[in-house]
């Protein structure tokens, strides 16, 4: 039996109520509930945001999981955003409105069919009256694109982050042996793998670099054998390689003490969708303990630089208005500089 006292003007009592019904729907587990509410509200608008939990046990490819809003108010500005799990990155898929200003039209309403129509400027007659049976109904459709596998690496050289070291991370394929005919692989309950036969690279490739602040590292997976390596032909390959070791609890590393450790890559398995906390060791080669990871500009062949060097502009437009923003800004950067831009636009951030 479940038992939640709740106050039913907070955030958190929004984010848990589709989930009590969950339980109590499709769990079938009894279920009490019991409101409290403050006395003294703080504000004249305790409640800004509408939760809504998709946790469809029906769902299919035909008839995917969804969330619907509704009586929303009319007269403010809108925006959906999802409220993932960490290691999901779910972006939007299709969308006819701007996910980060959905508005209401005083004469075409709320919906899609509305919006296509303030957009193209219906103004005669027959758009008017077809406006008038406007079904107000605004879709945006998400999906899963990928799962983020990220964790921490130390050097243990110098029990420090290896700032800036590239990380490479390339599915793995099976191909079949001449004499089993068959590819064989064993996966271990805690994710290791037993046995490997034949295994070669995919063309799924996804890179990183290790930020300073405590070693954090984040890639791109999906479902799957993954090799994880160190960038062939970097730098830090020529540095550094991997080792097998042991985190304590405490946060204490403590690397194997025979070379039988040493590697050049490690295996992981995405078997699920909550991708556990990795821990990478790495430790300097023989004759680079203090070599850097990065040449700095005296220490290069660098003499002179171009007087046309290139100019990097970084983006990320989340919304139609944004897009707009961005395009005057593009053209702003190019019409006032002789120099060569490159725009990088990002395709999303976690």
């Amino acid at each position: 039996e479940v038992s939640v006292i709740l106050d039913p003007l907070t955030e958190p009592t929004q984010r848990v109520a589709p989930l009590l019904l969950a339980i109590r729907d499709v769990l079938k587990l009894p279920l009490t509930l019991i409101i409290a509410p403050r006395r003294v509200v703080d504000n004249d608008v305790p409640l800004s945001s509408y939760y809504r939990f998709v946790a469809d046990p029906l769902a299919s490819a035909s008839n995917p999981p969804k969330a619907r809003f509704e009586n929303l108010p009319t007269h403010h500005l809108l925006t959906l955003r999802m409220d993932v799990p960490e290691p999901w990155d779910v972006q939007q898929a299709h969308g006819v409105q701007d996910a980060d200003n959905l508005r209401c039209d005083a004469r075409f309403g709320c919906g899609d069919e509305g919006y296509i129509l303030a957009r193209e400027g219906a103004k005669d007659f027959v758009d008017m009256n077809r406006a008038k049976g406007l079904v107000e109904l605004t879709q945006i459709d998400y999906s899963l694109k990928s799962l983020l596998l990220f964790g921490q690496c130390y050097d243990v050289s110098k029990n420090t982050p290896p700032n800036g070291l590239q990380l490479a991370l390339d599915r793995m394929s099976l191909q079949a042996t001449a004499e089993t005919g068959v590819g064989e692989i064993s996966v271990q309950p805690d994710g290791s793998i037993a046995q490997v036969t034949n295994i070669r690279p995919s063309n799924d490739h996804a890179d990183t670099l290790v930020m300073k602040t405590a070693g954090y590292f984040q890639l791109r997976s999906n479902p799957g054998v993954w090799i994880l390596q160190i960038e062939e032909k970097s730098r830090g390959s020529e540095i550094y390689h991997l080792v097998d070791g042991i985190v304590s609890a405490t946060g204490q590393v403590s690397p194997a003490q025979t070379s039988a450790g040493e590697r050049k890559s490690t295996t992981l398995v995405v078997k699920d969708f909550t991708s556990p906390f990795r821990v990478l060791l790495v430790k300097r080669k023989k004759g680079f303990e203090k070599a850097k990871l990065y040449l700095d500009e005296d220490d290069s062949n660098v003499i002179e630089k171009s007087i046309n060097e290139t100019v990097h502009v970084f983006s990320l437009a989340t919304g139609h208005a944004y897009e707009r923003l961005l395009k005057i800004m593009m053209l702003s950067v190019t019409k006032r500089t002789s120099a060569p831009v490159k725009f990088w636009l990002f395709e999303n951030v976690s």
